[in-house]
């Protein structure tokens, strides 16, 4: 009971140590990237904190079957090399016995990871996209900056040679069409917001240049209106398909299967012979945990681009790496038998 309390204890310690590290490097680099989207007008610099908050249970989702099986291989790793595995393997505390308490451990990372993949963490994703289709052209028009261009999503690119209050002076803008591209640009001597319309532009004293065959038509006008809204049905309906959707499912069921495979497969690697390194197995383990995870990406990429069958799909994956640690615990098991 006291050898099981602290192999528990190695066990949660590592692997909150690792999750919290992980996690810190995670946040920082993805806050890096939301801020040059902001900075270059994609998202709202009000948005990023609250996208940030509402993304931390993905990210942990994620990182927990990672830590975990690193805490294993380095837990392992660190019983055997000094010889505490033999005594521990003397007084009764065989490898089937471990086996199945690492298998408890993450069965209860499993329950954790299945409450934020299957339910937590789909709705806070709904809050983020909520965060971005309610973006308004407000938002956009804020975030130029004089001297560079500006991309409103797909629907036209903007120059602006300064700012002065609300209205940008000297502007350049380029229509895109649905295959973003451009037959046409208008350069006006100032734009501003529409004050009763939430995604149209006011432009003054300007001229559209049209591509017509090939003449160049040229048209002057003293007030323009410039539409360049989008509605969020337009954006949603590409989402609601049943590939996308079943494959999210299969994702959520994933992660925990992720933690209860990762046992079976970070024990075997974990073993160690004598005069072995504690931290030999780290980097081997490394790379099958990330074969792992990455094909499972894989899958899920050609599963919503329908280039394989839903079923099996990402079970696929889970399949052949559970196969692979069967193997290697039987290696194992007969390398035990033979010393």
């Amino acid at each position: 009971m006291i050898l099981t309390r602290y192999l528990i204890k190695d066990i949660f310690s590592h692997t909150a140590s690792v999750s919290l590290v992980f996690l810190f490097i995670i946040i920082s680099s993805r806050s890096i990237q939301y801020l040059e989207q902001a900075a270059r007008g994609e998202i709202n610099p009000e948005m990023v904190f609250w996208i940030m908050i509402f993304r931390i249970p993905e990210f942990i989702e994620l990182l927990i079957p990672f830590s975990f099986f690193l805490s294993i291989i380095l837990v392992m790793g660190r019983l055997y090399a000094q010889s505490e595995m033999t005594v521990m393997e003397q007084i009764g505390l065989s490898f089937s016995r471990i086996l199945s308490l690492l298998l408890s451990i993450g069965i209860f990372f499993a329950i954790i990871t299945s409450i934020l993949s299957l339910w937590l963490t789909p709705i806070l994703n709904q809050e983020v996209d909520k965060l971005l289709l309610e973006k308004t052209l407000e938002d956009n028009f804020k975030s130029i900056q004089p001297g560079k261009f500006h991309r409103f999503e797909n629907k036209a690119i903007i120059y602006a040679k300064e700012k002065k209050d609300q209205s940008l002076q000297e502007v350049f803008i380029k229509p895109l069409d649905i295959n973003n591209e451009a037959k046409s640009f208008i350069s006006a001597e100032s734009l501003n917001l529409k004050d009763d319309s939430l995604n149209s532009l006011v432009l003054n004293q300007g001229v559209i240049f049209e591509k017509n065959k090939e003449n160049l038509q040229k048209t002057s006008f003293n007030k323009l209106i410039f539409n360049l809204g989008e509605t969020k049905s337009d954006r949603q309906s590409s989402l609601d398909t049943e590939s996308l959707s079943i494959s999210k499912l299969q994702w959520g069921i994933s992660i925990p299967l992720l933690c209860i495979i990762s046992v079976l497969l970070a024990t075997p690697i974990s073993q160690l012979r004598p005069r072995q390194g504690r931290y030999v197995k780290v980097v081997p383990g490394i790379i099958i945990f990330a074969s792992y995870m990455g094909l499972l990406i894989l899958f899920r990429g050609w599963m919503e681009q329908s280039y394989i069958n839903i079923f099996p799909g990402l079970f696929t994956v889970h399949f052949l790496f559970f196969i692979l640690s069967v193997f290697l615990i039987l290696r194992t098991r007969r390398f035990k038998l033979n010393l």
